[in-house]
């Protein structure tokens, strides 16, 4: 229940009500493949590619070849957002404030739905049968977590669980575009790089990219990264917390929740890599509750989940953290 709405009433405030600060939605939505999803789980198929055979004699047998056929697990969870507005409030306002509750109420549930994404992306894909299959095992997403410019040459940008740090540089995202190119991502997919503020502020404090004369498009001396390198770049304050409680060890790239675990700060993936079911999108309504003196309330729900069903069009990298969890 709204106990603090008082704090808009007209004596205090002028008759305006101001949206604080917060991720208005999702912005990872756009990155993903939905499906329409009835029932608890749903599952996404996949074929795998299979290489053709050549015909060396006249009148052979023909060979019968095996298509790997796999499914990919998606488990919908339910969200609710909802509050009260009392009647006797709405008269001592100048507004109404239903509106901007509803914009609220559906600004959290399109966060909730990026945070699936996330798991997604970073966490584990189960099967049919219900297998777990982490995002650093052999096969699945690659991992940057090296300095990229020693990556190339040493060979370790294969997939690995080390605890080194991976700073966010003009290298790492030439790598990423490099692992996403050799695991023949086709280049005709729009490609993301997902990333925190705090990588941003890596790249951003690099001398190359604060010259001018190296960058030509200059939106990243600005400071307002759109597109750089092939990457329509995405950032989210959500992926900050990746490895905390909240969350759990699903964020983390190495498979261990302890607090020297390496946590992903930035991924680079292809569209479509992840599939979102969406058993019943957002919807919002206002309705009086006779049960609360005829009190207004806003409810807002969603029903949905993500999986991710392509881990080679994801390329996750992410620093190591100290005992005490400190970047």
């Amino acid at each position: 229940m709204s106990f603090s709405i008082d704090q808009a009433f007209v004596q205090q405030f002028k008759s305006n009500l101001y949206m604080l600060a917060q991720q208005k939605g999702s912005k990872l939505r756009k990155i993903c493949r939905e499906e329409p999803v009835t029932g608890e789980y749903a599952w996404v198929e996949r074929i795998g590619s299979v290489e053709a055979v050549e015909v060396t004699s006249r009148h052979a047998d023909t060979p019968i070849l095996s298509t790997p056929h796999t499914k990919r697990r998606i488990d919908m969870r339910d969200f609710i957002w909802a509050d009260l507005i009392d009647d006797l409030d709405k008269v001592k306002m100048l507004i109404d404030p239903t509106s901007p509750y509803v914009q609220t109420a559906t600004y959290a549930l399109g966060r909730k739905m990026d945070i699936e994404i996330l798991r997604a992306i970073f966490g584990s894909a189960y099967n049919k049968a219900g297998t777990a299959t982490n995002s650093y095992d052999s096969g699945e997403c690659r991992l940057i977590e090296v300095d990229a410019a020693t990556a190339v040459t040493a060979g370790a940008h294969l997939e690995a669980s080390a605890k080194t740090e991976a700073v966010m540089t003009i290298d790492t995202i030439r790598l990423a575009k490099y692992l996403l190119d050799s695991a023949d991502i086709d280049p005709d997919r729009k490609r993301y790089f997902i990333c925190s503020p705090a990588a941003i502020w890596q790249l951003l404090i690099q001398t190359e990219i604060a010259s001018s004369d190296y960058n030509t498009i200059k939106a990243l001396a600005s400071g307002q990264i759109g597109s750089y390198m092939g990457f329509d770049f995405v950032t989210t304050t959500l992926i900050n917390s990746l490895g905390g409680t909240e969350y759990g060890p699903a964020y983390n790239v190495d498979g261990d929740a302890t607090a020297d675990s390496t946590i992903s700060h930035f991924a680079a993936v292809a569209d479509g890599a992840v599939c979102l079911g969406v058993a019943s999108d957002i919807k919002a309504s206002i309705d009086k509750r006779p049960d609360k003196n005829n009190a207004m309330q806003v409810f807002a729900s969603m029903s949905g989940g993500a999986v991710r069903i392509e881990g080679p069009a994801c390329v996750l990298g992410g620093y190591a953290t100290d005992a005490a969890g400190t970047p």
